[in-house]
């Protein structure tokens, strides 16, 4: 019960904290590839703007569609969206702690153990998928135990349909997660069949006949493991994971030397070799697949869920088995280490934001199209969605809505010189007079400005 007391007050201590720093960092986090894109097509359509088939992310996408449906400014759209985030796991934290505090613990991990950059780059829908999933598996751990009441089918199709479609990625810590805990007799034979048997239909489903080009796409990488063979510890994704589980991920990778260890001692040895083979075999297959690897917000985006195999061997058997006292110093200590770096990880992206309002100010043009200099693509990381961003910085800024597309060959765009009163962008081209006015205030009709 004092354990229990403990992680509720640190853990929604937390969760506030976060919730402060996506207030103060919500340019960083709203003018952001992806996301600014979300809010481009959330507020175009007036409706959710679902990628994939991953409907889970409805939750999210909520909170700019609500608050574009009141009419308050732009900037209060991307406050909202980027409150969202934060409020969503915040709330998946105390239902899951509701259920038993263990659960609570394992999402308050899965929110600071491996987070660095995906705080700042929010719209994934595979850490939005791993909280589903840890509230999937509280779910079923508390239904293995109580008679199941009227709402129990319901909400366990619910939840198996968000998780199984919302990220393919989310097969992996789910088959971990039902093995895990049914050796721990938290959830009963049935439940363990029940659930696996429903998510793999589910997720079949998903792969037969709701695959996308993305999706397919994404999945390519795999067949690494037969090109790239025997070259696989020279690949320079797992030299850098390697490196990052030092200097980024340092919490996780002693979570799971300590985990090992533990079993280990214990002899328990099904589940070391649960937890190893899950973590060795998942890192692998994400830097096979990446074996150049990507920017390193994408690739911790793929990383997250190594932290749910460290976070429930933590949470349901090594963390009972010391004192209060350690118990309650580890805790706090991993906390406050995790949101300072967190904190500290907003450089690369303030930097961003503030060279996007520098590039707003120094162009004299409403209307440009050209390519981007070494110098920005290494500040921006991604040129694709500078269009987005500018729209939205631009227009919270000084009222007026300029356009700037940045690409490799500008010479592609030359069938939309005369385009002089649509919105370009490299995925698509918007007439002015489709474009919701309260959001889109774009006062210059001539032809873009090539560079």
């Amino acid at each position: 019960m004092e354990r229990a007391k403990f992680s509720f007050v640190i853990g929604n201590i937390v969760y506030g904290t976060l919730l402060c720093m996506a207030v103060l960092f919500y340019l960083e986090r709203t003018a952001f590839v992806d996301i600014s894109f979300h809010i481009f097509y959330i507020l175009k359509d007036g409706y959710f703007a679902i990628q994939n088939f991953r409907f889970g992310s409805f939750v999210t996408q909520a909170f700019p569609l609500v608050t574009s449906y009141l009419s308050l400014p732009l900037n209060y759209i991307m406050l909202s969206y980027s409150l969202g985030f934060a409020l969503v796991y915040w709330v998946h934290f105390n239902l899951q702690f509701r259920i038993d505090y263990k659960y609570g613990l394992v999402m308050l991990m899965l929110s600071t153990l491996m987070v660095n950059d995906t705080f700042y780059w929010i719209q994934s829908e595979l850490p939005q998928g791993l909280a589903f999933l840890c509230l999937l598996l509280a779910f079923l751990s508390y239904y293995s135990k109580k008679k199941k009441a009227f709402f129990f089918y319901p909400s366990f199709i619910f939840l198996i349909f968000i998780t199984s479609f919302i990220h393919p990625l989310v097969l992996f810590p789910f088959l971990f997660g039902v093995t895990f805990l049914y050796i721990k007799r938290e959830i009963d034979a049935d439940m363990f069949l029940g659930a696996t048997l429903s998510y793999l239909v589910f997720f079949g489903i998903k792969t037969l006949f709701f695959a996308t080009s993305y999706d397919s796409q994404s999945m390519e990488g795999i067949n690494n493991i037969f090109i790239l063979f025997p070259s696989y510890f020279t690949l320079d994704s797992n030299i850098q994971f390697l490196s990052d589980l030092i200097t980024d991920y340092y919490l996780v990778l002693i979570g799971l030397i300590l985990v090992l260890v533990y079993y280990l001692f214990k002899e328990r040895f099904f589940l070391f070799f649960l937890v190893f083979l899950f973590f060795v075999g998942y890192a692998f297959l994400v830097n096979i697949s990446y074996p150049q690897g990507a920017a390193k917000f994408y690739m911790e985006n793929l990383y997250l869920p190594l932290s749910i195999f460290v976070a429930f061997p933590l949470a349901f058997d090594l963390f009972p088995s010391i004192g209060f006292k350690y118990f309650g110093f580890i805790l706090l200590l991993g906390c406050l280490l995790r949101c300072t770096h967190i904190y500290c990880q907003n450089t690369p992206y303030s930097e961003r934001v503030d060279y996007l309002l520098e590039m707003i100010d120094s162009c004299s043009e409403d209307k440009v199209i050209r390519a981007p200099s070494e110098e920005e693509e290494k500040i921006l990381q991604m040129v694709w969605a500078t269009p987005y961003e500018i729209w939205l910085l631009s227009t919270i800024k000084t009222g007026e809505t300029k356009s700037m597309v940045l690409i490799d060959n500008p010479e592609e765009l030359n069938w939309a010189r005369d385009r002089n009163k649509s919105f370009i962008t490299k995925w698509g081209v918007f007439d002015y007079e489709n474009l919701p006015e309260r959001y889109f205030n774009f006062q210059d009709t001539s032809p873009y400005r090539y560079k």
